[in-house]
């Protein structure tokens, strides 16, 4: 009505309803409950209400009235911090948290909450350990909470701690076992950790999920190639483009194909790939091998005089 839109109307509505909840939890429990305790909850419902239709001037109001009736709320603190990290005060949204951990040390949501306020602090100093300390205990509480378990391997990994990472992401994938995400990265974990035939069978693993994803293709193809196992890499990139062109991947069979010998296969890709994108020297250079391994020599030395115009001091331009 009034020319509000209907997504608009829609939240006021889901804002009142939440509301008629909360109070009638509070009205229920009001036999038993200080009645302090059931404004508190009456207050709260309020600042849910505002905070959802981002009045968040007035959410704040009707959480200080929610704490000042139930002071030893680590729940409502943790919500309130919410808030005043959406007004951008995030010194006294830490304040709040840390009071919240403070009173109950085995919430999950308050170590979660002020491990998810320092990582976006994470290119401060010391940022990230602290991070990584509050995920740790979400996890100490709880093993396989999925946000624990991603932002605390996401942190080790950043901080160069290889094998932790690797057995967060391990542990996030065994709980999740339809998400191809922590496959991804623990195989980059593990690769980093030179166990080359863990992230191998881990990402082929995943391939039954999902073959569509260029990344996670090229990061196994890589792995074969390192192997020596070139015929592998090029089943996997046709397989992968079967679900649609994406030019990495066709550089990728292309320069695979090369190095297999098949020339002839890899010229018609690479002489489409040169037109799409002339600016880069290194498909010129395996257009070049693929014309040499097919036998069309003057097609080879005319691209690689043009290459060697453009970059005289290239090795392998020169070796060609």
């Amino acid at each position: 009505p009034g020319g509000r839109s209907p997504t608009v109307t829609i939240r006021i509505v889901i804002s009142l309803l939440f509301l008629a909840l909360m109070v009638k939890v509070g009205l229920a429990q009001s036999a038993t409950a200080p009645s302090n305790l059931v404004d508190s909850y009456y207050h709260f419902s309020l600042a849910k209400m505002h905070h959802f239709n981002e009045e968040y001037g007035r959410a704040v109001e009707e959480f200080e009235r929610a704490l000042t009736l139930d002071h030893d709320s680590a729940t409502l603190r943790v919500e309130f911090a919410e808030t005043l990290l959406q007004m951008n005060q995030p010194a006294r949204a830490i304040e709040l948290i840390k009071e919240a951990v403070e009173i109950d040390p085995e919430n999950v949501e308050a170590h979660l909450a002020l491990g998810t306020v320092y990582f976006g602090m994470r290119e401060q100093d010391g940022m990230r350990e602290q991070a990584l300390t509050q995920f740790m205990e979400a996890l100490a509480l709880e093993p396989n909470h999925p946000d624990a378990l991603q932002y605390a391997a996401d942190l080790n990994f950043q901080l160069g701690r290889f094998q932790e990472a690797a057995d967060l992401f391990g542990r996030l994938r065994r709980s999740s076992p339809s998400s191809i995400r922590p496959r991804y990265f623990e195989a980059q974990a593990l690769i980093e950790l030179r166990e080359f035939e863990k992230a191998i069978a881990i990402l082929e693993e995943g391939l039954s999920i999902r073959d569509d994803i260029p990344d996670y293709i090229l990061m196994l193809a890589r792995l074969y190639q390192g192997e020596g196992d070139w015929e592998k890499a090029e089943a996997l990139f046709r397989r992968a483009l079967e679900n649609g062109p994406e030019p990495r991947l066709n550089e990728g069979l292309a320069r695979t194909l090369v190095m297999l010998g098949k020339g002839e296969e890899a010229v018609p890709i690479l002489e489409r790939m040169a037109e799409i994108f002339p600016g880069q020297p290194e498909i010129k250079l395996d257009l070049a091998r693929a014309y040499r391994l097919s036998n069309q020599l003057d097609k080879a030395a005319d691209t690689l005089e043009k290459l060697r115009a453009s970059t005289p001091d290239d090795v392998w331009v020169n070796y060609e």
